[in-house]
């Protein structure tokens, strides 16, 4: 979730805005015009102009934090660095919102500006007490260079030439960045876990690198960031260059109240699609899952739910686990349709990761839904769009599926849910469901656009007109954040069987380059509460609790719409 929106757009359109006020004093207005000449002359990078404007923005109102740091911002590109240590140390006296990390950090790069390596290590000292994320930036970043003799700056930053460790020397190096950063980045990192369970779980580690496989040494990795129990913390089995982590059968999992299931298939094992998976070679799915619970991020307990099918597609991770005896092909036990059991051998051969099922439909797969007779339910028939509606006119029901909490090129999500708002107002029109089940996050930031539309909206924003439809499955992250924010703020009834996080929860994808490995990290550094600070809830719970069921599925049935339509 990253924080998004042009500052600029925003100035232009306050700006605009006060400008039409008929109320305006000329003080008012003055300032207004300043401010907007500080923006623009910003925007187009001409820093001396943005110089003076700031300044002049700055005298007349020098209690926002935010003006002061576009100074010190323009003052630096300036050339000004003396002058924009003094911006940033005001910006610091009254706050943000930003990173706290990131204001040291530009005060560290203007004394290394100045060639004051003292003063340049002290504030990048602060910044990483503060929890700044980008180590691997910071150690080749052109204004700190004078600090790359320091051998603290390169314990801090991580500086190390892979190539000259061994293996065991290398896993260890990495394992003790990992547990450096978990402490010094997350978000109360001893939440969940004592300080001394951690200890002693990265010596165990440490102790037992030198026996393990490579493939144990990351689940033992996934292991140590899966005990601070939130949905971001993680080690990136899908974004990393082990090669292990292209052997995924060529088969997507999806887990339903009757069990796992495959849903979807390569053309070559199409006529698998339905069937229930009993075990992996000997290997029950139950005991499957249970093995993989401990690898996953946790927000709520159904993160099993959603990362087991993923982990259980990559054989070398089984192979790790001790469930699989072969990383390369598996005897999988299935029952079809008709209750018939059967054991098929199929080949770990799929480069296609788990995570990017996601997203996407590989070329030369099929879905179930798609070879089954009947046409497609509205939530299964485009899933990997950003975002789109329907009006179904016998119901007089506006449905929208929102699947990514992000801004499409073509599209974006402020005009998207404006043409919502538009349409609503202009048909006739008794309820809106917007569908998130799909939708795993993005841009918290973009959250607030959407509400706009939702909350002005007093002719669908009342109970029983406004639905929405989540899932413990996959609405997470950003989208945790949006469903909480409208169980707060507005009067939508819950449809489905809740949410994948807890309306307050730890999160933010920050990552980290583990240098021996290659493995990519994330360690969360931000604590979201959109719902009431006294909210401990595990998920935002439904109204309407409708579980995800095969049956359903294979009947090409929307319980969830059906509910809503039936309210």
């Amino acid at each position: 979730m990253k924080r998004s929106g042009s500052l600029f757009g925003a100035a232009l359109l306050l700006i605009s805005v006060t400008a039409c006020g008929q109320r305006q004093t000329g003080g008012s207005r003055s300032f207004m015009v300043t401010l907007g000449t500080a923006w623009q002359a910003t925007h187009d990078s001409r820093w001396q102009d943005a110089v003076k404007a700031w300044e002049a923005v700055t005298a007349e109102n020098p209690i926002n934090g935010e003006f002061w740091r576009q100074l010190a911002t323009c003052r630096y590109n300036a050339g000004d660095f003396l002058g924009a240590i003094e911006a940033h140390k005001k910006t610091m006296e009254l706050g943000m919102i930003e990173y706290r990390s990131m204001i040291p950090y530009q005060i560290a790069r203007c004394y290394g500006q100045l060639g004051d390596t003292r003063q340049a290590m002290m504030w990048f000292e602060k910044a990483m007490k503060l929890g700044y994320r980008h180590i691997d930036q910071a150690r080749t970043d052109p204004a700190l260079k004078a600090l790359t003799g320091s051998r603290r700056f390169r314990e801090l930053t991580a500086w190390v030439d892979p190539k000259k460790m061994s293996r065991n020397e290398g896993w260890r190096f990495d394992l003790h960045l990992l547990a450096r950063e978990l402490v010094r980045r997350r978000v109360d990192p001893f939440r969940s876990v004592s300080q001394e369970e951690f200890l002693r779980k990265v010596a165990q580690i440490d102790r037992d690198i030198p026996r393990l496989s490579d493939m144990q040494t990351i689940i033992e990795f996934s292991r140590l960031t899966s005990l601070m129990r939130d949905g971001h913390t993680c080690v990136y089995t899908s974004f990393t260059t082990w090669p292990q982590f292209d052997n995924n059968l060529p088969l997507q999992f999806d887990w339903f109240q009757e069990g796992m299931f495959i849903t979807a298939a390569d053309e070559r094992f199409k006529d698998l699609l339905g069937a229930k998976v009993i075990s992996f070679g000997s290997a029950p799915v139950d005991k499957v899952l249970a093995a993989i619970d401990p690898l996953c991020q946790h927000d709520n307990g159904n993160a099993v739910r959603a990362m087991g099918p993923i982990y259980m597609r990559n054989l070398p991770v089984l192979e790790g686990l001790g469930l699989v005896a072969d990383p390369r092909r598996v005897a999988l036990t299935i029952q079809d349709s008709n209750g018939v059991t059967q054991t098929v051998a199929v080949p770990a051969d799929s480069k296609v990761s788990g995570r990017s099922l996601w997203d996407a439909l590989p070329a030369g797969w099929s879905r179930l839904v798609d070879v089954l007779p009947g046409s497609l339910p509205l939530y299964l028939k485009d899933p990997h769009k950003d975002y789109w509606f329907e009006y179904l006119a016998d119901s007089k029901t506006v449905y929208v599926q929102w699947n990514h909490v992000h801004n499409n090129p073509q599209d974006s999500i402020t005009a998207f849910f404006d043409k919502v708002y538009r349409f609503v107002q202009d048909h006739d029109v008794d309820k809106l469901a917007i569908d998130m089940r799909w939708n795993n996050g993005g841009d918290t930031w973009l959250v607030p656009t959407v509400m706009d539309s939702l909350i002005k909206d007093a002719k669908i924003n009342q109970p029983g007109k406004l639905f929405v439809i989540t899932s413990s499955y996959r609405t997470y992250s950003a989208a945790q954040n949006a469903a909480a924010l409208f169980e707060r703020f507005t009067k939508a009834t819950f449809v489905g069987d809740g949410t994948a996080s807890s309306p307050n929860f730890i999160g933010e994808d920050a990552e980290l380059d583990l240098p021996y490995s290659g493995l990519n990290a994330s360690i969360s550094d931000q604590e979201w509460k959109s719902s009431y600070p006294l909210d401990y809830r595990s998920w935002v719970p439904p109204t309407l609790y409708v579980p995800r069921r095969f049956s359903d599925y294979a009947a090409k049935r929307d319980a969830c719409l059906e509910a809503v339509l039936g309210y």
